[in-house]
């Protein structure tokens, strides 16, 4: 199983929409990317938003909560 995300598995991973996600990037406030492409941030791993999700300040916190 592919744990690599691209913007839409990240929004979702963090519950905010794929926008916020391609803001964050364009200011860049993601991480360092997994993979990279021909020189294009392409993937992170699922391991790296993870930690950067659970470091990085939140206005709102709109995920599911677990049970």
């Amino acid at each position: 199983m592919n744990s690599n995300l691209g913007i839409p598995g990240i929004a979702e991973l963090i519950g905010v929409t794929v926008g916020s996600v391609k803001l964050m990037k364009a200011r860049g406030k993601l991480p360092d990317p997994d993979v990279i492409v021909d020189g294009v941030p392409r993937l992170w791993s699922k391991a790296t938003i993870v930690e950067w999700d659970s470091q990085r300040p939140k206005r709102y916190d709109n995920r599911k909560k677990q049970q």
